[in-house]
């Protein structure tokens, strides 16, 4: 039976709410189940998968996701996405060997051969299930994809739980994640074949449009690997440098910045990203790019903002709430990794731009260069020897340096038409909540930090709403 727009709209929220508290709870868990050096260790596998699914996966999926609907209608979207499957499973081996040697090379002590098959699967299951499940969602199955990501997160949780439990080593923790994603990624693909139209009959002898493809995906997969080295790069030479416990501190409290900041980004991938493709199908016409462009930056750039600013009034409370004791002095490296998040998410909303436009190349100065200026931050308060504390400000500068090469590079391309009293109006709230909370005292017990969560989180919430209330943006986007 099919749900009405009502019955739509309260299957995705009631998932998405399941989905970030199962989040926020595996972060809860992942602290009690690994000590920090394993967590460190964690973050060096996942550093490698986020690689390979950047540099070789990631691309193709957004080539795919721009040319879905007319595949579907075409009759050739099962014959692509079964030589994209081949694809991955390549690209998984690949990844699951090399993977072997840079962990070896970064002397943990990691048993390599857990290793390899913890990266085998993680690529494989992320990216079959992120394919399949987005699929459903983009091709009008909203609330079928939402049950596919409630059942994901908590058959992960489960999994990594179960298996890590006892031994307390990265690499169990990592297989049970990706163990649950293709289980349910197997799943997802089944429905999808029935969903979308059949395979005409001319599919078996099309060839996959490579030069398109090349095209596309070329400088966008070169863009992302030199934003690889900012965001998760720098982790190997951290790690060697202050050692896997100062790693795992470190990866922690950027991670639990990147869960806050895709608790709003997921949202939107799922609400307001597939109306932007929808407005976006006629290549020619950058009028109507520009425009779709504008309409959603004016929508969730402030939004954006205002996160940030919650996450770094309410770091102290959110470890407190979020984290084991055994990770002491998180909280630093949250409220620095609230504002590098920041920096993430605004660049890849401007990056939307050129995936719209299908010119890709306008992004690769812009990360070069990022990336460029965080490496040598990092790499020059290691030969200081300072506080591992300057390495997230050297990580933060690299991503100010892209943000701002992005936009000058957008804006050259796109016209876009600020709603500069929203931004003003987002940026006066964020900074407001930051000065609440660094001028009352810290919130030392349990239930304490609840309360400053509860009070921060609606006052933001409200705030949200009322600068997002009448928006002729927003209005446009949910026509589209």
């Amino acid at each position: 039976m099919r749900l009405g727009f009502s019955g739509q709209f309260l299957v995705i929220v009631l998932g998405k709410v399941f989905t970030i508290g199962v989040g926020l709870l595996s972060l809860r868990m992942v602290t009690e189940v690994l000590n920090p050096e394993q967590y460190g260790v964690l973050s060096l596998l996942v550093a490698v998968q986020t690689f390979f699914g950047l540099l070789f996966l990631s691309p193709v999926g957004q080539h795919i996701s721009l040319n879905a609907h007319r595949w579907a209608d075409e009759g050739v979207l099962k014959h692509y996405l079964s030589v994209f499957g081949f694809y991955v499973v390549a690209v998984a081996l690949l990844g699951s060997v090399v993977g072997c040697f840079a962990i070896g090379l970064s002397q943990f002590g990691v048993v390599y051969a857990s290793s390899g098959l913890a990266i085998f699967l993680a690529i494989l299951g992320a990216t079959l299930n992120g394919t399949y499940v987005w699929l459903l969602n983009l091709l009008h199955h909203a609330s079928i994809s939402t049950l596919f990501l409630v059942a994901t997160a908590g058959a992960a949780l489960g999994m990594s739980v179960t298996l890590a439990t006892g031994e307390g080593a990265a690499f169990w923790w990592l297989i049970g994640q990706a163990l649950a994603m293709l289980g349910i990624a197997l799943v997802a693909r089944g429905v999808l074949n029935k969903k979308v139209a059949n395979v005409s009959a001319h599919a078996q002898h099309v060839s996959y449009p490579s030069k398109e493809l090349l095209a596309f995906c070329l400088p966008l997969a070169a863009t992302v690997a030199v934003i690889w080295v900012q965001t998760s790069g720098y982790r190997f030479l951290v790690g060697r440098e202050w050692g896997a416990a100062q790693l795992g501190l470190v990866a922690l409290g950027l991670q639990l910045a990147v869960q806050m900041g895709s608790v709003v980004e997921s949202l939107a991938i799922q609400a307001v990203y597939p109306a932007f493709y929808r407005r976006c199908k006629l290549i020619s016409d950058e009028r109507s790019i520009s425009c779709a462009f504008s309409d959603m930056l004016n929508v969730l750039a402030p939004i954006y903002i205002i996160v940030a600013g919650l996450v770094v009034a309410t770091s102290a409370s959110l470890t407190k709430v979020l984290v084991s004791v055994n990770y002491p002095g998180a909280s630093q490296f949250l409220a620095l990794g609230a504002g590098i998040e920041l920096m993430r998410v605004l660049t890849s909303l401007l990056s939307s731009a050129a995936h719209g436009l299908r010119d890709t190349r306008i992004l690769l100065l812009p990360a070069c260069c990022g990336s460029g200026v965080a490496v040598i931050s990092v790499a020059a308060a290691a030969a200081a020897n300072v506080g591992i504390i300057w390495a997230l400000y050297g990580l933060l500068l690299g991503a100010v340096t892209t943000l701002v090469l992005t936009a000058l590079s957008v804006a050259q391309r796109v016209s876009i038409a600020i709603d500069a009293a929203r931004w003003l109006a987002a940026v006066a709230v964020a900074l407001l909540l930051i000065s609440v909370a660094a001028a009352i005292s810290s919130h030392s017990t349990y239930f304490a930090a609840l309360a400053n969560l509860a009070l921060f989180g609606l006052c933001a919430t409200a705030a949200a709403l009322l600068i997002m209330w009448r928006n002729d943006a927003a209005a446009r986007l949910l026509a589209a």
